[in-house]
């Protein structure tokens, strides 16, 4: 390995060390405690008219002295093209019509997570991707974010021809070890 490669590497390393841990003059190199986020959508295509569900979750994986988990709270802004689904939020959570805005401040356990989840219809009448973001605040004022998205397609229109027109009847019965063909259509 050349000396400039490992020089480098060692840089990287160090950069990414440095994201992760503070210098404790006592013990060390630390880790800094932090929650961590994750969002997700129970489906990632949508036409305008269906519903999805979205699930935050908080994770705690601080075991240690510092709890970044002892007061936290989220907060998830509903992009334009999906509508609040109003009684799909648990009693956990809050939802604010007048900024789109679902909400919950707790505590998430040590070595534990919490669960957020409600519905949403899909009215996006331009196709792409729905971007929604996630922002948790833990005890200590960090901030972390989550994001996941939605493809809208436009809804099949009733002039496309159907992919294949489904039949009950055959011309003969099928005899016992007699091979059966049937016609597959692919667009």
């Amino acid at each position: 390995m050349k000396p400039n490669t490992r020089m480098r590497i060692t840089v990287i390393l160090a950069g990414l060390l440095s994201l992760l841990c503070t210098l404790n003059p006592v013990r060390g190199l630390t880790r800094q405690p932090s929650l961590m986020a994750a969002k997700f959508v129970d489906v990632d295509s949508a036409v305008p008219g269906e519903t999805r569900r979205y699930t935050l979750v908080i994770m705690n994986d601080m075991l240690g002295d510092q709890d970044p988990g002892a007061r936290a709270s989220l907060t998830d802004t509903l992009p334009p093209g999906v509508e609040f689904i109003y009684g799909s939020l648990g009693s956990d959570g809050t939802y604010d019509a007048d900024s789109r805005t679902v909400e919950w401040e707790g505590a998430v356990p040590r070595g534990g997570s919490v669960a957020i989840s409600f519905g949403v219809l899909v009215t996006g009448e331009e196709t792409g991707t729905i971007i929604n973001r996630v922002r948790v605040l833990d005890a200590f004022g960090h901030e972390v974010f989550a994001s996941v998205g939605i493809m809208v397609t436009a809804a099949p229109t009733a002039t496309q021809p159907p992919l294949a027109t489904p039949t009950t009847t055959l011309a003969a019965p099928a005899e016992s070890g007699q091979r059966l063909f049937l016609p597959i259509a692919h667009r």
